[in-house]
């Protein structure tokens, strides 16, 4: 788990260097700092890079959760508290962050922000629900 841990930070530093604009590559490569119009907006290379990315990944991760659940042959039913649980926390976070750094309120970092408040809070989730029996296991 470890090196799977230090090749995902590793990876993940790596690629932030061709898609954020103070980027190692992005600084050092006129291609990525060029600009594409979409729509009425001019995007940097780097920026559609990045935002690809990130569409083509969640896709990649949704695809492998749906295959994964069609293909398990043990089935958890979900407490009804469960998702409205992830709901109130990612909001509070969210509302938070905001509340203390009025001055970074854009459309990028909102995206960012409630990526990762859902993150964090599916993390967490499962130590506040520990006293709810909050799933399962009953096969198909």
């Amino acid at each position: 788990m470890l090196l799977s841990i230090v090749i995902g930070a590793a990876s993940h530093l790596l690629w932030d260097g061709f898609t954020h604009e103070n980027g190692y590559f992005v600084l050092r490569s006129t291609y990525l700092q060029n600009h594409i119009r979409v729509g009425p907006f001019k995007v940097p290379v780097y920026k559609i890079c990045q935002h690809a990315s990130s569409l083509i990944g969640g896709i990649v991760i949704g695809v492998v959760i749906f295959q994964f659940r069609k293909h398990s042959s043990v089935h958890l039913r979900t407490n009804k508290f469960y998702w409205p649980f992830i709901l109130l926390i990612t909001t509070a976070i969210t509302i938070t962050r905001f509340l203390f750094a009025k001055h970074l309120f854009n459309i990028g970092n909102l995206i960012v922000t409630i990526l990762g408040a859902i993150f964090i809070t599916l993390v967490i989730a499962p130590f506040f629900m520990k006293e709810i029996k909050w799933s399962t296991p009953s096969t198909r």
